[in-house]
């Protein structure tokens, strides 16, 4: 057996709306987990506590001997919660029975399919080429986790009768790719298959899948999986009354009230839908990010010595690459990150920003202001940001905890006809190394930099991070330290290719 899968399958509400379709997703998600090998178990509709019993005896150690645990959670939600049959859990609640020691080495999976909020995830333009290519609440969460959600945070999620988007796009990854490709890379599968073919026609609004990784090692299930095997002919990928695919056009509703908004329409963007249109920059079939040396690096550093020193170890081992880079204190953070995102005569294939700072409560420290890790995403996504739209953006925050005797900085918050559009918070990663004690960080920022230059040749960003999370865990001079004390990078993502 691989392992323990639970879904709960919310789908009657004490109060509330029910969820159509959402028995097709916990059907679908059985069928394709019992043929990986796992125990696959369906809770439907349990109240508040049923839920909070069912988790605490999955997390005990007997029943997390095996290889992997994976909760499949649907439901109606908001930033940071599930709604259950009678009340209310957070995302957090979810998590914290496996956060204990006990559990460590064992990957906890987590998917989500629930709105994360009440606003649709806009769309962003792409810029075309003539000339074609080669082609709200943030989780806290040990080692070992991963969390799936089918929405950016604060947007809602698309379903309808017959399942929801995310959950139907999942399964048919896992079908196409379980046997050569690990999970984190059918994530990404699923992440490019949202962005690209699914768009609300009546108010263009996108769905932005997310993943948050703490993992420190690869989800290989090695295994095929037969194409799941529809009841009826009204299923996301067959037209009404036949067996065929779509030619581009799909009902759906909202997440969050099925019953109120009119059925609308999505739009399927096939290769036959763009063949007499320039081509991207970047197919929308192709794995792969295109980058070659148009790379961009924003570097920004506390006026402290260690992580100076650190920050100056990140940059060297990037100028090794012939990127393009400019090294800037905090105190110049706004007015950097402002500047460059209003070029207009910029375009590089990939950017990259690191900020080496103290980081607590969520905020990052300057000498004189605080910012919060949003800031940057908001300022480089969407319109405000068009030459990068579809380009990969990686945000590395490494920190470390500040000084008792350092007072908190006031905090200063972010602003809350295409040939192809993308969500705008799409092809977004964030890279936090958060070292506790400063002693450590010099350490782990060179098992960081060895790490990317060890693995870049033969892995993608995203299972090169996980590496260095095992090397990082695993290190001599962190054996000593409490879990919840070690170096660890958590990465939130919304790559669509690798």
């Amino acid at each position: 057996m691989a392992g323990e899968c639970l879904i709960f399958d919310y789908n009657k509400f004490k109060k509330g709306n029910c969820r159509k379709g959402s028995d097709h997703d916990a059907k679908r998600l059985e069928q394709d987990f019992s043929a990986l090998g796992f125990d696959v178990t369906i809770h439907p509709n349990k109240t508040t506590c049923e839920t909070k019993n069912i988790l605490k005896d999955a997390s005990q150690l007997e029943r997390l001997s095996n290889n992997v645990f994976i909760c499949c959670i649907l439901s109606h939600g908001d930033p940071g919660r599930i709604q259950t049959y009678d009340g209310i859990l957070y995302v957090n609640d979810f998590l914290k029975p496996f956060k204990s020691t006990s559990s460590e080495g064992v990957p906890k999976i987590f998917i989500i399919q629930a709105c994360q909020g009440k606003e649709g995830e806009q769309h962003v333009a792409m810029i075309a080429s003539d000339s074609s290519s080669e082609d709200h609440c943030r989780l806290t969460m040990g080692v070992d986790f991963l969390v799936a959600t089918s929405t950016y945070p604060g947007t809602w999620s698309h379903r309808k009768g017959t399942g929801s988007y995310f959950i139907q796009g999942l399964c048919k990854c896992l079908e196409e790719h379980s046997k050569e490709r690990n999970f984190l890379d059918v994530l990404i599968a699923v992440s490019r298959l949202m962005a690209y073919n699914f768009q609300e026609r009546k108010t263009c609004k996108k769905q932005m899948p997310c993943i948050l990784s703490t993992l420190t090692r690869d989800i290989s299930f090695t295994k095929s999986i037969l194409p799941y095997e529809r009841r009826g002919d009204n299923s996301p990928d067959k037209m009404e009354g036949t067996g065929e695919k779509s030619p581009g056009k799909i009902e759906g509703t909202s997440e969050d009230s099925p019953d109120k908004i009119e059925p609308v329409r999505y739009n399927i963007c096939n290769e036959n839908d763009v063949k007499d249109l320039p081509r991207l920059n970047c197919p929308i079939d192709s794995p792969y990010y295109p980058i070659n040396s148009e790379v961009e690096f924003l570097l920004f550093h506390y006026q402290n010595q260690t992580l100076y020193f650190a920050a100056a170890e990140i940059y060297n081992h990037f100028k090794e690459f012939e990127f393009r880079g400019s090294d800037l204190k905090m105190w110049e953070f706004e007015d950097g990150i402002t500047k460059y995102s209003e070029s207009k005569d910029r375009n590089p294939e990939c950017f990259i920003c690191c900020v080496a700072t103290y980081y607590k409560n969520q905020v990052l420290y300057s000498e004189n202001q605080g910012f919060l890790k949003e800031l940057i995403w908001e300022t480089f996504t969407g319109n405000q940001c068009s030459f990068l739209a579809g380009k990969p953006k990686i945000f590395l925050f490494v920190t470390c905890e500040p000084p008792d005797d350092l007072k908190p900085p006031p905090v200063i918050a972010s602003d809350a006809a295409y040939v192809c559009t993308i969500p705008e918070h799409a092809d977004c990663i964030e890279v936090h190394l958060a070292v506790k004690d400063m002693e450590h960080l010099t350490t782990a920022v060179h098992i960081f930099c060895d790490g990317l230059k060890e693995y870049r040749q033969e892995l993608d960003l995203l299972n090169i991070l996980t590496k260095i999370n095992y090397e990082l865990f695993n290190n001599e001079q962190f054996k000593d330290l409490n879990v919840e004390d070690k170096p660890l990078i958590t990465i939130f993502s919304t790559l669509t290719r690798s």
